[in-house]
């Protein structure tokens, strides 16, 4: 065997091709995501990763943080938006859930999931939106929990 030396190893290590960083999940930091939200006259800042799941109520959206509820002056497709990256998706046409806070996902018929948040809740999922949940359930391979 031939002795190699430094230079050799430099340019060995200098030619391997370096593989593309695949573009990260989440951009911005999850911590920093916050909802702003009313209640008895106060306003509160939510993080987001608390909130366990939002609901449209007319020209307001909800937002469900353990037994309290918070009304917020935002659409659900901006917050959809806003909330994405963080780990939010959209099961029916007027509700959001942070998958971060889901407990369980049971199967249900005619092709609905019904989501079990930490806190007990129980929300179903519209079977318009069977098959991009079950892509997303089936296709979850990062965590979901911090």
């Amino acid at each position: 065997m031939g002795s190699s030396t430094r230079a050799d190893f430099v340019g060995i290590v200098e030619t391997v091709p370096s593989e593309p960083v695949p573009p990260a999940f989440n951009p911005r930091p999850v911590a920093d995501t916050q909802i702003i939200g009313e209640k008895a006259n106060r306003i509160y800042f939510l993080n987001a990763c608390d909130v366990e799941y939002v609901a449209s109520a007319g020209n307001y959206v909800v937002v469900h943080l353990g037994a309290h509820e918070y009304l917020t002056r935002a659409t659900l497709k901006g917050l959809s938006g806003q909330l994405a990256p963080v780990g939010f998706v959209q099961i029916e046409r007027s509700l959001l859930v942070n998958l971060r806070q889901v407990a369980h996902v049971e199967r249900l018929d005619r092709g609905q999931y019904c989501f079990v948040m930490r806190s007990g809740a129980r929300l179903v999922s519209s079977r318009e939106r069977h098959a991009s949940i079950r892509a997303m359930l089936l296709g979850a391979t990062t965590p979901l929990r911090s």
